[in-house]
């Protein structure tokens, strides 16, 4: 008999102190002219997963009024609370009042959120950023990014927004059946656990190659579509879960599929970390590139949560998993609910991704070349929320 694996209670920690770690003067635009222009927050779905900016912006509002400095001169680090994604095109206006904001400030790091690092776009004027004194190349940049692009620009990697089930960002119970399905003993629940949607291959074949790596193991539920129809390969059948089954499956299986798709990055790591926070499915990690940024991979023992692999050494690694006991899944899954509260996204007074980030930004500005791993041996960390329970 195997003892069922106990399900983590939900964090309790308290609100973190009130004033940021250093000092940040933030820029948040008005829009003129009855819209034109730059304009502000744009992003208001706070449960659409590229809404990074809208909880960060959630988060200073509050440390604006008590906290923020006034002064841009004698502040640490600038942050311009505008809406860069490309759905928006109000944007296009952020881009000549970043510029300014950085020339005019340039011993100082200007953060600015976007979905991706990229180059400033094509219907930049540079003659007339040229004649005004404004360099298209200001090195004092950097980016709030969910994906990046190795070796462009300065970025800093963060999570994407994750923030429902309420059970995965702490701010409910998880439902009954929940509990039921993480209580399983172990050795009993299904091995590996595969769902999403296969890219076209031009764009990725990562995903696609994992799924026929998989597709013939007993102990694998694979749930993909494929986008490009004319890729699928023969006897193929799509299968697309219901997002409560989803949950389901993920809550019952040892370990879970993170794989990049369309982007080097993928919500499904967020999310997967949230997941082994509550006892479920363990990440079993993909990536497109030899080294792949995740989000506070600098700063936080991710090998102690997750399992990463490659096409390469996929079989090898099938066999490690297949291996571990009991013991090692709850190593893991106290490891994953000590790093979830730098992950989740939620507006409930206590630590959260926007918290974290506001962090980084504060150490990259104070500390530009000192990037120091965290271990879970630090008592108290950096990012650790205060009064976590760990």
């Amino acid at each position: 008999g195997h003892s069922a694996v106990a399900g983590p209670a939900m964090l309790r920690a308290e609100a973190p102190a009130g004033a940021p770690p250093c000092r940040i003067h933030v820029v948040t635009p008005e829009a003129p002219d009855g819209g034109k222009g730059c304009v502000g927050l744009l992003d208001t779905d706070k449960q659409n997963l590229y809404a990074t900016h809208y909880w960060l912006d959630h988060v200073l509002r509050p440390m604006q009024r008590r906290f923020l400095w006034p002064n841009p001169a004698t502040a640490d680090l600038i942050f311009l609370n505008a809406s860069f994604r490309d759905r928006h095109p109000q944007r296009y206006g952020c881009y000549e009042l970043l510029l300014k904001t950085a020339s005019r400030n340039s011993t100082k790091m200007i953060f600015a959120a976007d979905f991706n690092t990229k180059p400033f776009p094509r219907f930049v004027d540079r003659n007339a950023f040229t004649r005004r004194n404004i360099s298209l190349d200001q090195r004092n940049i950097h980016w709030l990014v969910m994906d990046p692009f190795l070796g462009r620009g300065h970025s800093l990697v963060t999570p994407f927004a994750v923030s429902q089930p309420c059970f995965l960002v702490g701010t409910c119970d998880p439902p009954a059946n929940l509990v039921r399905l993480r209580s399983r003993p172990w050795r009993e629940r299904q091995l590996l656990f595969f769902a999403g949607r296969v890219p076209k291959r031009r764009i990725s074949s990562l995903r696609g190659a994992l799924y026929l790596s998989l597709r013939n193991h007993s102990n694998v539920s694979l749930h993909v579509t494929f986008v490009n129809p004319a890729e699928q390969p023969p006897g193929f059948t799509p299968s697309h879960l219901p997002y409560d089954e989803y949950v389901e499956r993920a809550m019952s299986s040892r370990f879970c599929v993170v794989a990049s798709g369309d982007n080097m990055a993928t919500p499904k790591f967020t999310e997967a970390i949230l997941v082994a926070s509550q006892g479920g499915c363990i990440p079993f990690v993909f990536c497109l590139s030899r080294i792949c940024p995740w989000p506070w991979h600098e700063r936080l023992p991710l090998h102690k949560v997750a399992v990463f692999s490659s096409l390469q050494t996929l079989k090898a690694d099938l066999a490690v998993i297949e291996r571990m006991d009991e013991s090692e899944a709850k190593r893991r899954y106290h490891a994953a609910r000590h790093f979830a509260p730098h992950y989740r996204s939620a507006l409930d007074g206590r630590w959260s991704a926007a918290h974290a980030t506001i962090d980084e930004m504060c150490h990259e500005a104070l500390h530009p070349r000192l990037r120091p791993a965290m271990t879970l041996q630090q008592p108290v960390s950096r990012l650790e929320p205060r009064g976590s329970n760990g």
